[in-house]
């Protein structure tokens, strides 16, 4: 049986609990990861679990992150990204991460550009 060799491998963390769940990739190499944290691992936490992305490049170098979040909880397992360079996360808030909440957990999707 063949075995798998390790290019790269990359740890992400705060001093607080780290969650990641989504992982997508684009042509040139570059890796955009999703997830959770209770920590500032991408900024100041916001309160409870905020969502966060970050931007790898084919070496595993981090490029930037970005922690969205409310006084509440918000996650992130999924990521995408476009031909032009656009990134998509998504997933569910109990905050008010682009208004009022609701009621329970609301969807919610966010569109990122490289700056």
């Amino acid at each position: 049986m063949a075995k798998a060799k390790v290019i790269w491998t990359k740890q992400l963390g705060s001093s607080a609990d780290d969650f990641s769940w989504g992982i997508a990739a684009n042509n040139s190499g570059n890796v955009y990861i999703t997830g959770g944290t209770k920590g500032d691992l991408a900024g100041s936490n916001a309160g409870g679990v905020d969502a966060w992305v970050a931007k790898l490049d084919s070496d595993g170098n981090q490029q930037w992150s970005e922690q969205l979040g409310t006084s509440a909880d918000e996650l992130s397992w999924g990521v995408a990204v476009d031909a032009s360079g656009n990134i998509y996360a998504t997933d569910h808030t109990l905050g008010g991460l682009t208004g009022s909440n609701t009621g329970g957990w609301d969807a919610w999707v966010a569109k990122l550009s490289e700056v």
